[in-house]
């Protein structure tokens, strides 16, 4: 690799003015080459608008392109998507739909879908669903693009941290990234997303109750656990012994008194953990071990609920779910722009092919 520190500059009537300081050059498609096909595809762009719409056009296109290549170099340093015709499509409709949207951060949005596409070249539904969701990105308010991400974040993002208040405030600092005070009310913005095709409404069944639905993915949390010094717990013990993992392994329940637990958010996370087949099964069947005492249960859960109204980011986004009447559910393409947006409020997020 090595760097150019000339200043490059193309100008001419009515075109798009691009200006690169430390020019990195690869083996692939130059950093150069990348700003010269976003400027060739951002000229047919502009040759579709008149003259006065041009000054706007300009002042938008390059504000994206900003955001777009370092975005994409960080995941593909050589920029070989950019010779791909079908990027440079795809790269022209997110420029058309920069053009058109009055939102500065529609620019990370669409930079985040399309180092969706980078990642997913092979993948044709994937690529659908992202073109699909770059063509309808500046034809979603305000009010229901924040919606779609909260709803998002609420319905797919869990915590990993074995310990419920660990994993609570996580949840709680990612909710406090959005504003939460200007989620919308009503079935106006229900309306928008479900003419759009990013959510499916049902007409019959309302949405289930967040702590209800929470309870059952945390299903690690919400749990009885096994009762100290009792026969389960020496079996407990034993069985993990045997498995060569150490007691301490077991944890003292944070909702029930008197109660231990696996430091799991479910049964499903024993998968990614770094043990061998051995020490999986034997904690897999410990967690089998849990009470079923239907008391117990009902105290966990309750006091698990007491926990989630005790943030008040999360108490405040369980108001709003609750404030939602129809059963709804995101579609593949309103999860890809709830997840960029989301993205683009919370870096820390994970990635799209991460979740």
């Amino acid at each position: 690799m090595t760097e150019n520190n000339k200043q490059v500059q193309k100008a001419g009537d009515n075109s798009q003015q691009i200006q690169a300081g430390v020019v990195h050059i690869y083996q692939g498609i130059t950093e150069q080459r990348a700003h010269e096909i976003c400027l060739q595809t951002a000229k047919k762009v502009i040759e579709e608008n008149t003259t006065g719409a041009l000054e706007i056009a300009n002042q938008r296109l390059n504000a994206f392109e900003g955001v777009l290549i370092p975005r994409i170099q960080k995941i593909e340093a050589d920029f070989n998507s950019f010779s791909d015709p079908a990027f440079q499509i795809l790269l022209k409709k997110a420029q058309l739909t920069a053009a058109c949207t009055e939102r500065n951060d529609d620019y990370k949005i669409l930079s985040e879908l399309l180092v969706h596409r980078v990642k997913n070249k092979s993948n044709i539904k994937k690529k659908a669903i992202i073109t699909k969701a770059v063509e309808i990105l500046d034809q979603i308010d305000d009010d229901s693009l924040l919606a779609l991400s909260v709803f998002l974040t609420m319905d797919s993002f869990i915590p990993t941290s074995g310990s419920i208040s660990k994993g609570l405030k996580v949840i709680s600092d990612v909710y406090e990234k959005f504003d939460l005070d200007m989620l919308p009310n009503g079935y106006d913005w229900i309306d928008n997303l479900s003419i759009l095709g990013a959510l499916t409404v049902s007409r019959i069944e309302k949405l289930r109750k967040f702590e209800d639905y929470f309870s059952d993915t945390l299903s690690g949390y919400v749990c009885a656990g096994i009762k100290k010094d009792s026969d389960d717990y020496a079996k407990a013990k034993e069985i993990l012994a045997e498995g060569g993992i150490k007691i301490d392994f077991l944890v003292d329940h944070e909702l029930v008194e008197g109660y231990v637990r696996l430091p799991l958010v479910d049964k499903e996370q024993i998968n990614t953990l770094i043990l061998n087949d051995d020490e999986k099964d034997a904690v897999g069947r410990v967690f089998d071990m849990y009470s079923k005492n239907s008391d117990t249960i009902f105290l966990a859960k309750s006091k698990f609920v007491e926990m989630l109204n005790s943030y008040p980011s999360i108490n405040k986004a369980m108001k709003w779910w609750s404030s939602i009447q129809p059963a709804i559910s995101l579609t593949s393409v309103g999860r890809v722009i709830g997840h960029a947006n989301a993205k683009s409020i919370d870096p820390s997020l994970p990635d799209l092919d991460k979740r």
